[in-house]
């Protein structure tokens, strides 16, 4: 890690168990790691149902190993809310770096443990796009995650029958982003085909800095999420990014990192009237959009990389500087 001075070896395991060549790579530079390297840090960063075996074959190893697990959204909290995680299979890690301070709370209160640090979910901020929304006469909505009912895509398309039917029809649109989950795919695209101001624009690669200009077009992003797994979801930052306010569902985690009324509006899960009612504000003009927006360019730069990866929190989780990472 340069200017810092870890040497950080990295074992990609995306997508090991859909490919039999790339698994057995994967668990062969596992094993050699365990065998070879047990003074080194083991950061363990993926879903804790990816690495749940090697934490339990670890505790049993003689030797002893420094382990980090920095915990990726929330399924860590729920297995052990639901008792599925045998807590004992953790005293061995040296410490858990978690997405949000009430998961840290509720695992410091369930597992009776202090050694947990709290870094948020980040990106490289700068530069920021500058805040041009779409002046047609319409509010334009946007969409962008995983196209999957438990996103909150049923509940929008929901609200979207009640609006249309209201007469709101021509007064709105809303643009859908990501990829669509094969079972859901007929339904989705029935809703498009049926609704003239709905779009499917496919995925957008943020990666590529000028589609944060095509996301600070829109005036509102919608995010009725109930998906089990939500820890701080990055499309929040995203959104921040482009100073696109969010109208969330109160689900997980996701109020501590919105302020309501100001970079969006929280509503309750899986409640399509509380949908309707925020989304009518925003057509008829009772919520600021342009001032929330700057407030959300401006709450994005506590997610910036260096402010979240700090130096000493680097040094916390990495140990002395003549250690390696992985």
């Amino acid at each position: 890690m340069k200017g810092i001075g870890y040497h950080v070896n990295i074992i990609d395991t995306y997508k090991s168990h859909h490919s039999l060549y790339k698994g057995i790579i994967v668990t062969a530079r596992i094993i050699q790691s365990l065998l070879f390297r047990r003074k080194d840090v083991f950061i363990l960063s993926t879903s804790f149902g990816n690495i749940y075996g090697l934490i339990k074959i670890t505790h049993y190893l003689p030797s002893r190993y420094d382990i980090v697990n920095w915990v990726i959204g929330s399924s860590l909290n729920k297995r052990v809310k639901s008792n599925s995680v045998n807590v004992n299979f953790l005293s061995h890690i040296r410490m858990h770096v978690v997405e949000a301070e009430c998961m840290k709370k509720e695992l410091m209160d369930s597992l009776g443990i202090t050694n947990i640090k709290v870094a948020y979910n980040f990106r490289t901020i700068n530069p920021l796009p500058e805040i041009l929304k779409n002046e047609d006469g319409k509010i334009h909505f946007l969409f962008f995650s995983r196209i999957t009912p438990s996103k909150g895509v049923d509940i929008i398309l929901s609200a979207v029958s009640i609006l249309n039917k209201d007469g709101y029809e021509f007064k709105y649109d809303i643009d859908f982003y990501g990829e669509i989950e094969p079972e859901f795919e007929q339904e989705f695209s029935d809703s498009i085909n049926n609704n003239k101001n709905l779009k499917y624009c496919k995925t957008i690669q943020l990666w590529e800095r000028k589609n944060y200009d095509v996301l600070a077009k829109y005036h509102y992003m919608l995010f009725p999420t109930y998906w089990h797994g939500e820890g701080f979801p990055g499309a929040i930052i995203d959104s921040y990014i482009a100073g696109v306010p969010i109208i969330a569902s109160n689900w997980g985690y996701i109020s501590e990192f919105i302020e309501d009324g100001k970079t969006g509006k929280v509503i309750p899960s899986q409640n399509v009237e509380a949908l309707v009612k925020v989304m009518k504000d925003a057509i008829e003009g009772r919520m600021n959009c342009l001032e929330m927006s700057r407030l959300c360019q401006r709450k994005a730069q506590e997610f910036d990389t260096k402010s979240v990866l700090s130096d000493t929190l680097l040094h916390e989780i990495g140990g002395s500087v003549d250690e390696s990472v992985y």
